[in-house]
């Protein structure tokens, strides 16, 4: 994906630590497919629009959509750079912290700690240092800084003990068990869950933010400046695409998709596997039949 233009402090992490740097980077394109598929249904649904690669302009919109992409973005490098050290693709880190293993350990859990885990920690001072901008005082700068650390913290949260048992013919003789960042795509979802929820900022004050219902209301939610709800028509200053050309899957949905504007059917034709046999051994053949579906696209 395109790099845009980057400060100096992110030419630093570049130059000194150019393999995290290339896991950034494929984080970030990993956020960006599995955004997609996320918000698939919706209005705004990540989908490229000209130099806009995230479906709206980054820098016009403080929107709740932007909180998202921030925590997504931070969440989907520390994921990406985090086990790059385990899998021992980074030169710079190794594995990450396990706990102790007790004595009798196995007798009395029924596992041992071993094995390698995703380096959360390393990722998180990476990350952190890359994306957070610490110079100013502008809220569009602490409301990012914040939704990033939303992003990191998701996945600190969300790392839990995977297992492997070793033994003859499969048997679980022996488990060891280590610790995991969790797949990108469950990252998303529960950051959308937290975009679904998002405070919009009331003021800042001294580098700080006040939301509606305090102080104790920010600390866990992702937080915006401006409400926008018009993902609808296209604009070009905001980047928006509308959603005239959109599919969409049932009357229901269309409804939703299109904002009230209707849609149209299209009749396709298409083949598909029919009437398949098992030949012994061991072949499955199928004809070609022609199979009619309806389709349903925004006005």
């Amino acid at each position: 994906m395109d790099v845009p233009d980057l400060t100096n402090k992110q030419l630093t992490i570049c130059n000194n630590h150019a393999t995290s740097f290339e896991a950034i980077l494929s984080g970030m394109a990993e956020a960006r497919n599995e955004c997609r598929n996320i918000f698939i249904k919706d209005k705004w649904n990540c989908q490229d629009s000209n130099e806009n690669i995230f479906g709206f302009n980054l820098t016009a919109l403080q929107i709740k959509e932007k909180a998202f992409l921030y925590a997504y973005i931070s969440a989907s490098s520390m994921i990406s750079i985090a086990k790059g050290c385990s899998t021992g693709i980074n030169p710079n880190c190794g594995c990450g912290n396990i706990p102790s293993n007790e004595e009798n350990m196995e007798e009395k859990y029924g596992f041992r700690w071993s094995g390698c885990s995703d380096n959360v920690k390393y990722a998180d001072s990476i990350v952190k240092h890359f994306f957070e901008n610490k110079d100013n005082n502008k809220i569009e700068d602490i409301m990012s800084n914040h939704n990033f650390k939303i992003g990191r913290s998701t996945v600190k949260n969300a790392v839990k003990q995977v297992c492997k048992c070793h033994g003859i013919s499969g048997s679980c003789q022996t488990k060891t068990c280590w610790m995991s960042t969790p797949k990108i795509d469950e990252i998303g979802i529960k950051l959308k869950e937290l975009m679904n929820n998002a405070r919009i900022v009331k003021n800042i004050n001294s580098r700080s933010l006040t939301v509606k219902g305090g102080r104790s209301a920010i600390a866990k939610n992702l937080i915006y400046l401006e409400e926008f709800n018009n993902f609808c028509t296209q604009d070009n200053i905001t980047g928006i695409i509308g959603v005239s050309g959109r599919e969409c899957t049932s009357e229901r949905h269309c409804k939703s998709l299109c904002c009230d504007r209707g849609y149209i059917f299209k009749i396709d034709v298409i083949d598909e596997p029919c009437n398949c046999k098992f030949e012994y051994c061991c072949k499955v053949t199928c004809e070609s039949c022609k199979k009619v579906i309806t389709r349903r696209f925004c006005k």
